[in-house]
């Protein structure tokens, strides 16, 4: 067993130094949350609690169900002011070149109203559609310029908080705001996922394998373990907006996460190991196939903390779209890849 386990070091010595002494991936001091919304634990119930919480006697009716959530809208969709109609309607048709030139006809008017909901929107259509069309540097102009202009200490000044016009003002600003942070968050992951793994195209022996697996590929998993941190993090920050994110963003932010985690994991699966584990016979009076079998579970154990978390944000993106009504082909994405690799059975 000692001769196993070493063998297997050395063929993994590098790639484990870029993790943790539990074999999860290194991450800096602050690590950001999981994309899910994690609530403290109740307080024990008072007597008066329980009491109250005592159902009605059998002749009296049972209280009305709980109201569903309405359903997430997209911001074109919302009730934006009458300067924005144009460029809502070319959003919707997906006429990408005159939505830009109607938002920019808008924005003068926009910035001189003052009305920070109608900034907001401007700034975020027309950021969308100058990435459509593939002006990355306009884009994040505008995108920067909404979040530049949203302040969450301001949003008092709308209005009564409960007054439908106050309401639609705000989801109009969360919109806005959710889609300028996913942008940044995708603009992250793009230039994480340019650094591409390197390619074998060794000789297959053990030595080469070797020096592969702890040169280059180490070095690559440890920078992408890096990027990973810095990538979850920007798409946290969609989950943070106040007073309350996009369902939407939430559930397209929590499948990039999922899809970036389990990309990683994948990739990790799939490092090479030296040709002469194959086959029968044995290596130093080791079975082939044992040598083989541990360094695929060595694998295994530094994958395992990318599939949870996988698999975290996978959920989150499911729940989210069924409690908000969110209908997305990302919601389709997640539910078959948790169908696909179902939660491992917990150990007693």
């Amino acid at each position: 067993m000692r001769r196993l386990r070493g063998i297997v070091f050395a063929a993994t010595a590098g790639l484990m130094a870029a993790c943790g002494p539990s074999g999860e991936p290194a991450r800096p001091a602050q690590t950001p949350p999981a994309p899910a919304t994690v609530e403290a634990p109740a307080p024990a119930p008072t007597q008066e609690d329980t009491a109250q919480a005592t159902p009605p006697p059998a002749d009296q009716p049972a209280p009305p169900p709980a109201k569903p959530m309405p359903p997430s809208k997209d911001l074109a969709d919302l009730e934006l002011g009458a300067a924005l109609a144009p460029t809502a309607e070319h959003i919707r048709k997906g006429a990408w070149a005159k939505a830009a030139k109607a938002a920019d006809a808008a924005l003068a008017g926009i910035e001189k109203s003052g009305r920070l909901d109608d900034l907001l929107a401007v700034q975020a259509l027309r950021g969308r559609a100058r990435a459509k069309l593939g002006d990355t540097k306009r884009a994040t102009t505008a995108f920067k310029a909404a979040l530049d202009a949203y302040k969450p200490a301001s949003l008092d000044a709308i209005g009564p908080a409960d007054a439908p016009e106050t309401i639609e003002r705000l989801r109009v600003m969360v919109e806005a705001v959710s889609e300028a942070r996913f942008f940044f968050a995708e603009e992250k992951r793009k230039a994480a996922e340019a650094e591409k793994l390197p390619a074998y195209r060794g000789n297959g022996t053990k030595d080469d394998v070797l020096k592969f697996v702890n040169g280059p590929f180490a070095k690559w998993f440890k920078a992408r373990n890096a990027n990973m941190v810095d990538v979850e993090r920007a798409y946290v920050e969609v989950l943070d907006v106040q007073p309350a994110p996009s369902p939407r963003w939430v559930v397209r932010s929590a499948e990039r996460v999922g899809a970036f985690s389990s990309s990683f994991a994948t990739a990790v699966d799939r490092a090479p190991y030296p040709k002469e584990w194959e086959g029968e016979g044995d290596i130093a009076g080791i079975p082939k196939a044992d040598i083989l079998a541990t360094y695929k579970r060595a694998l295994a154990d530094v994958t395992s903390p990318m599939q949870q978390r996988a698999r975290a944000a996978y959920k989150t993106c499911v729940d989210r779209a069924a409690a908000f009504s969110v209908d997305l082909p990302e919601v389709a994405l997640c539910k078959k890849w948790l169908d696909d690799n179902p939660a491992p059975p917990k150990t007693p």
